[in-house]
């Protein structure tokens, strides 16, 4: 065959996430995912990918009901994170407005201040946000 002669193969669709820098007391949240998860054992903002017809915004909230039972106002998108050209990672900022984060799609869940975020083993896609909070921090938002 010649090389004129040969099809392309489709390119692959990029999965889009979203995750959420919930933030209290000056505190943000993590998660541990659950040990038999892709990436089991890493840290995470919690989010998931989303679904077809969804906005971030409309995933985050959806998400954060079922991984951890709270309800939560989305704020600003604080960046976009591209490690990959199929993974894309959407965040954004939550504040909780009703319930309290239970255990349900993590195996431990921690609050802790942005110094020590950087002593967990965060997903790698996670780690630029870290950079992105202290930036934010440092300017004063």
């Amino acid at each position: 065959m010649e090389p004129d002669d040969q099809i392309a193969a489709p390119a692959k669709k990029a999965v889009v996430a979203v995750a959420g820098v919930i933030e209290r007391d000056g505190l943000v949240l993590i998660g541990r995912r659950l040990d038999d998860d892709s990436y089991g054992g890493f840290w995470e903002f919690p989010g998931g990918k989303i679904e077809p017809g969804e906005s971030p915004e409309e995933c985050l909230e959806r998400e954060l009901m079922e991984e951890l039972g709270i309800r939560t106002a989305i704020g600003p998108e604080l960046c976009v994170i591209e490690p990959s050209d199929t993974f894309k990672l959407i965040v954004h900022g939550a504040t909780i407005i009703d319930g309290e984060p239970e255990l349900r799609e993590h195996s431990r869940l921690e609050w802790v201040t942005l110094d020590e975020l950087d002593s967990f083993d965060l997903l790698p896609a996670d780690r630029p946000v870290i950079r992105v909070l202290a930036e934010r921090a440092q300017a004063g938002d």
